[in-house]
């Protein structure tokens, strides 16, 4: 069993995960700014939402790309070295959006954003047992993700403020590109590899002799797909909900106020992490299965429902203004 890092160690631990999460709330910052991005990009270049959401796409695909890919690289290179290069390179793409001539060009910049974005995650995870060991990795990362919903919050309101303030889509997607610079500057200083950095690189190479082993194991392949569908429904929510709520207040609908709404989802999502957190190590491991299905049981009902209370109250709407018409026309 691998020890755990020594004591003394341990306040600098939890102070390099505070590091590592305001870096990664950086490569958010010149992420999730395109979801307020979006209901300015339409009207500016003349686009449908179809041709919008080919943005989107092209930059979930790099993204899965950059997963696949960037994890080995910093298994090679390291993981301060891979998530300081996943940070400089956001903030650089980010940057050059701002200044794309085209919504073709703002597809080939975004797409590059999310790849180089997407080492960030698995470089930080290589980071965290180097300071606590393996036995306290997941305990450590489950408090590391509310980076993501940190991240979130974070960008939608820098946006916001960028939208409130008279910025067009280039300031919503080149502005936040300078904090993650400055960040980045700070994490260049403050990031390190912990006591036991020698000791999990021994781990890592052993792991990647399991690798192909692992591609065989049913309840990884089950956890893979799971993890495909509910990635479906948190990228269509990432991308469209400031949109979709600039179209729900009419036509003067505004962008800021949207951004603003759309914030309520990643504050739900934080009380989940906790939430769901603390009651998964309380559980069993059957427990555990049956928490996972309920969750996904209302991931799935809840859009169900939801469209239909939408589609009742538009039917109701329009007979509303069916028999409005006709008795005005009586008159």
């Amino acid at each position: 069993m691998e020890p755990a890092a020594p004591e003394a160690h341990r306040p600098r631990g939890w102070q390099m995960v505070a590091v590592l999460s305001v870096g990664y709330v950086g490569i958010y910052l010149c992420r999730k700014n395109l979801s307020v991005a979006v209901p300015l990009l339409q009207p500016y270049f003349h686009a449908t939402k179809q041709q919008i959401g080919n943005i989107a796409s092209a930059g979930t695909l790099a993204y899965a790309a950059g997963k696949l890919l960037n994890g080995p690289l910093a298994d090679r290179i390291g993981g301060r070295r891979g998530f300081l290069g996943s940070l400089a390179v956001v903030a650089v793409f980010g940057g050059l959006t701002a200044f794309a001539p085209s919504l073709g060009v703002v597809t080939a910049l975004y797409a590059a954003n999310r790849f180089a974005g997407a080492g960030g995650w698995g470089a930080m995870v290589k980071i965290v047992p180097t300071w606590f060991g393996t036995a306290r990795t997941a305990s450590v990362i489950a408090i590391m993700s509310l980076s993501y919903v940190l991240g979130g919050v974070m960008a939608l309101l820098l946006a916001r403020q960028i939208v409130a303030f008279g910025g067009g889509w280039q300031a919503v997607m080149g502005v936040p590109s300078i904090a993650a610079v400055i960040i980045f500057a700070g994490c260049t200083l403050l990031v390190r590899e912990g006591p036991l950095h020698a000791r999990t690189e021994q781990s890592t190479r052993a792991s990647r002799e399991a690798f192909f082993t692992l591609l065989k194991n049913r309840r990884f392949l089950v956890a893979c797909g799971i993890s495909f569908a509910v990635t479906l429904m948190r990228e269509a929510i990432n991308n469209w909900s400031v949109d979709f709520l600039v179209d729900a207040q009419g036509p003067n609908g505004s962008v800021a106020k949207a951004a603003l709404g759309s914030i309520g989802f990643d504050l739900a999502g934080a009380v989940a992490i906790l939430v769901n957190g603390f009651v998964y190590d309380r559980l069993s491991e059957r427990g555990r299965g049956r928490l996972m299905a309920v969750n996904l049981a209302l991931l799935a009902i809840v859009p169900i429902a939801g469209a239909a209370i939408l589609l009742t109250l538009l039917v109701l709407w329009k007979v509303q203004r069916h028999d409005y018409a006709r008795s005005a026309s009586d008159e």
